[in-house]
């Protein structure tokens, strides 16, 4: 099936109504009746829209409750949908996480309802969302972090040789690992970048390549690699922010540690948040993860089961986190400046070599000098210092329950922190502004955040690595000798 792109100036509230007007909920009704073997059934008529979806529950007249889930055309691959929902079938069937029942799917619109469908087990309860903040104490997070923590690792079982997606085999009723399907960039990349990341290709014979016409990047056989490759197509997409890319080489050849670069990757939550978390309404206990859409892509294990869960990490989604005023500076025309506060920092702007180019960049690093979050009361949410304590407490269960993934779940956020400011442009900024504090306390007015702030300040490779980082981002080359151990 060919993909339907939106035009510039459509929005998702269009789509959505376009895409309701498609949909006969009698339909629905006749299809969850015949699949459910029930008598009768009521369809919610207005859905809700969750991720690219549209999701109608459905109340069985035995009392149960069904979900059914439309996506959206122009976000739709048929491969990925079926890998997706094959995979939480095998999640279900080979762990005791708690995930919606697959009662059903059809990845085509060769069905009575005209679309591509799946019908899920509803899990009953109430979303997290505000109920971490708002309704439980101390006691209930911890146990709830314990039950997400014994959960989530229960998904070590799955490991794999390669960052890619999986191909559900129907012949074969097996998974294949292939490339990464989806969006990282909807242009190909050119022959120069192709050689630059894998060297030199033998000819090929020219290959059918009509089946599909998602993008493909991959499979990967390291972090870095992958890393590397995103950058890449980055840098030819938006040649523009040469600032960033300087930033965002040197935190990619740095992160993750060596021993954490390789195989095994593993799949995930792919959206491990409060609104995907469901729970008990009297008692706080879990009850369920939803919304699993994207599971079939394979990830390191810091981005995977080992990292934190979301709501604990806010303060490192600056743009979505407004706790106090960020006021990021990472360029002055005085090198004399107090607010830069990195010990040889005024020394290295100082070497002529690097002197060369710091007009250059200039232009480019003065467009992100402030950051500034609203303060508005009822949106601060928890402190830095109480995100903190909790992935501290989380880190401990980690260490408790799987003493080896101990050193990956530690800094998993800064991890994170780098795919998103490679992989998402809207987070970018942020993402660098966290970085570059979490690593120079190079940022001013800067709250305490508790356990990661100015990591390496206190290191043998802060204080003798400087120069040479201050070299490295004003040159813009795609290498570094530069070494940290977190």
């Amino acid at each position: 099936m060919s993909q339907r792109s939106p035009s510039p100036t459509s929005s998702i509230n269009s789509i959505l109504d376009d895409l309701v007007a498609l949909i006969d909920v009698n339909a629905i009704t006749e299809l969850v009746c015949s699949t459910a073997g029930c008598d009768s059934c009521k369809v919610d008529k207005i859905p809700k829209q969750v991720g690219m979806n549209l999701v109608y529950t459905v109340h069985l007249s035995s009392g149960d409750s069904w979900i059914a889930r439309i996506p959206h055309p122009f976000s739709y691959d048929p491969v990925c949908m079926e890998a997706d929902l094959r995979v939480l079938m095998m999640i279900r069937s080979e762990t005791t996480i708690p995930v919606p029942q697959v009662h059903a799917y059809d990845v085509t619109s060769e069905n009575v309802v005209g679309l591509p469908y799946s019908l899920l087990s509803d899990i009953p309860g109430v979303l997290l969302g505000e109920n971490w903040e708002e309704n439980f104490d101390d006691e209930k997070r911890h146990r709830l972090l314990d039950q997400v923590a014994e959960n989530v690792l229960q998904l070590r079982k799955f490991e794999f040789p390669v960052i890619g997606s999986f191909i559900w085999d129907r012949d074969e009723s097996q998974f294949v690992v292939g490339p990464l399907r989806g969006e990282i960039s909807m242009e190909e990349p050119d022959e120069d970048m192709e050689e630059e990341i894998n060297g030199p290709e033998e000819p090929k014979e020219e290959e059918d390549t009509e089946e599909s016409q998602v993008p493909e990047r991959g499979p990967f056989t390291s972090t870095r690699e992958f890393l590397k490759y995103s950058l890449l197509l980055y840098s030819k997409e938006e040649p523009v922010q040469q600032w960033a890319h300087g930033w965002l080489r040197l935190f990619a050849a740095q992160i993750p540690n060596a021993e954490h670069d390789g195989p095994p990757f593993v799949i995930r939550h792919p959206d491990l948040d409060s609104q995907n978390v469901v729970i008990d309404p009297s008692t706080g206990e879990l009850r369920g993860f939803i919304n699993w859409d994207g599971v079939s892509t394979t990830v390191p294990r810091g981005c995977g089961f080992a990292s934190y869960p979301s709501w604990i990490t806010k303060d490192w989604s600056t743009i979505f986190y407004a706790w106090e005023m960020r006021v990021m500076q990472v360029h002055s025309d005085s090198p004399d400046d107090e607010r830069f506060d990195v010990p040889g920092f005024t020394s290295a702007l100082q070497d002529p070599d690097v002197q060369l180019n710091v007009e250059a960049v200039s232009e480019d690093l003065a467009e992100v000098d402030v950051t500034a979050a609203t303060m508005e009361e009822g949106l601060l949410g928890e402190s830095p210092a109480a995100l903190a304590a909790h992935r501290e407490y989380y880190h401990s269960l980690i260490r408790r329950l799987d003493p080896e993934l101990a050193d990956i779940t530690r800094n998993s956020h800064v991890l994170l922190a780098v795919f998103n400011g490679i992989l998402t442009g809207v987070a970018r900024r942020e993402a660098i502004d966290m970085l570059v504090d979490y690593y120079f306390k190079c940022t001013m007015n800067k709250a305490s955040g508790g356990e990661g702030d100015g990591v390496v300040l206190d290191r043998p490779w802060h204080s003798d690595n400087v120069m040479d980082f201050n070299k490295f981002l004003l040159s813009g080359t795609t290498t570094s000798t530069l070494s940290v151990s977190l």
